[in-house]
């Protein structure tokens, strides 16, 4: 695996992903029309894993995307053609903060959307209605409410289980902080996916 920085992009390749690479690195120097460009990268990249990350960025409230991707190439089999698809990771940064505010492309969709692609997919209309799509149809199906509040509901019975080690006191003390903190972050989520399943909602220019 390979980490490069371009000043465009920062993200993971596999040795082997000459192509990934090069594509990344000719996103900050696509001219044309927004069809032209649209149609550039939906040949290259498979943007609809790669908008889907986004929206999940979005929704967590990710404040450091940038460098959190990894680009390998992959073979489609319908088409045997090789394109870049994507593989989010490291989601250590949620409900935070803007790492690189100063790079933010500003949009109550996307969050702390940062890099030349995040840019591009947002500034580009055709691209963010396929965006907006994505993120309206993971915000119904997928990321439903219902499935947050299950997920935090197992986690929360999960760590109360663990025995520490500490006195009945001190774990008694840990789990109501930790009880406090995961509903905290479950207002926070909650009030978010309603906000974007508001602003998806509301009429396309």
């Amino acid at each position: 695996m390979r980490r490069r920085k371009n000043g465009i992009f920062e993200a993971k390749f596999l040795a082997s992903d000459t192509n990934a690479e090069r594509t990344i690195q000719n996103i900050g120097r696509l001219s044309g029309s927004e069809e032209k460009q649209a149609e550039y990268l939906l040949r290259r990249i498979i943007l609809r894993d790669y908008m889907r990350l986004m929206a999940f960025n979005s929704l967590v409230q990710n404040g450091d995307s940038e460098d959190e991707v990894f680009l390998f190439e992959k073979e489609i089999p319908e088409s045997r053609r090789r394109m870049i698809g994507t593989i989010g990771w490291d989601f250590d940064a949620t409900q935070t903060t803007p790492s690189y505010p100063d790079k933010i492309v500003e949009n109550p969709l996307t969050g702390a959307a940062q890099s030349e692609l995040d840019h591009i997919i947002v500034k580009n209309s055709v691209l963010f209605r396929l965006y907006r799509k994505e993120l309206r149809e993971l915000l119904l199906n997928e990321l439903r409410t219902d499935y947050f509040e299950r997920l935090l509901s197992d986690l929360t019975t999960v760590l109360n289980e663990i025995d520490t080690g500490e006195s009945p006191e001190k774990q008694l003390h840990r789990t109501h902080e930790r009880d406090e903190a995961i509903q905290a972050f479950r207002s926070r989520l909650l009030d978010r996916h309603a906000e974007l399943l508001r602003l998806t909602g509301e009429n396309i220019p």
